[in-house]
């Protein structure tokens, strides 16, 4: 948890409130801000959604992608939520292979990752990897341009800013480039990969084509949304098309989601002759 704390101090500045989480806070982990912990003192949930900035050093701003997503988290066998929402957090180095691996996350049921840069490409996940998973939700986008104040003792006093707009005193968010991969077909290859999984949220730029493979597996799915960035939408790309397979899996689909990936051509016959038979939305 220390490494954690400061590998995330280094990308961004720990909000005010957020006790335990500064570099140097002597409470121990289980007393920290959005972490908790078993009666046994081992870690079940860690929660952090900072929407604070890299702190004002080189280091944060131009050094290589940041190593917040640690590979020794895939042993914290106790822990059922993981979410690292850093809004506004450097480049982010890419999702470690340790977490794919057999025994990586035994307890884990939720895993949630949003940053505006992320490295790829996306990992391969084995049978025997994250085995109670139920949610995963990786973001990698600008969700904001809207200009944040700077500190209180940087602003413009009242005489400086007479006639100006407001969003000449806001200090620019630096902008995402974020997440350009393709969708491993492992995920989904396998009943025995992800087994629990229900639902599955992604906004990146998917290299294509869209994994036919994912019709073998995923038998509990019940929502699976892929879209690139809002302000980034995939141009169309010829034959990056619906996978015709995937009319034959997913038993379990309720609401299915792709959007602004370039996709071209109409419906597979296959979806229109039937398939998804729980589906309700598309």
């Amino acid at each position: 948890m220390l490494t954690l704390r400061q590998r995330l101090a280094d990308a961004v500045v720990p909000p005010d409130g957020w006790h335990g989480w500064q570099p140097g806070d002597a409470l121990p982990h289980c007393s920290w801000r959005r972490v908790e912990c078993s009666s046994a003192g081992h870690v079940t949930s860690i929660v952090a959604e900072w929407d604070t900035m890299p702190p004002p050093s080189s280091k944060a701003q131009h050094s290589a992608a940041h190593v917040v997503l640690l590979p020794d988290l895939a042993r914290f066998g106790s822990l059922r939520q993981l979410t690292l929402d850093l809004y506004y957090a450097p480049p982010v180095a890419a999702i470690p292979p340790q977490w794919g691996l057999p025994g990586a996350f035994p307890a884990l049921e939720k895993l949630e990752v949003t940053v505006p840069t992320l490295e790829g490409p996306l990992i391969d996940v084995w049978p025997g990897a994250l085995p109670r998973l139920t949610s995963l939700h990786i973001e990698a986008s600008n969700r904001t341009t809207l200009p944040l104040l700077p500190p209180a003792d940087q602003r413009p006093t009242a005489s400086h800013t007479h006639g100006s707009s407001g969003n000449q005193t806001g200090t620019a968010v630096q902008r995402g480039v974020g997440l350009r991969s393709a969708l491993p077909a492992s995920w989904g290859a396998r009943p025995d990969v992800l087994p629990a999984l229900e639902e599955l949220a992604l906004v990146l730029q998917v290299v294509p084509p869209l994994p036919a493979a994912w019709a073998r597996g995923f038998r509990r799915l019940r929502s699976l949304y892929i879209t690139a960035p809002p302000d980034a939408p995939q141009p169309p790309i010829a034959g990056n098309v619906l996978p015709p397979e995937w009319a034959a899996g997913f038993p379990a689909l309720r609401w299915l989601s792709v959007i602004r990936l370039g996709l071209t051509g109409s419906f597979p016959a296959a979806w229109e002759q039937g398939g998804f038979p729980q589906l309700t939305q598309l």
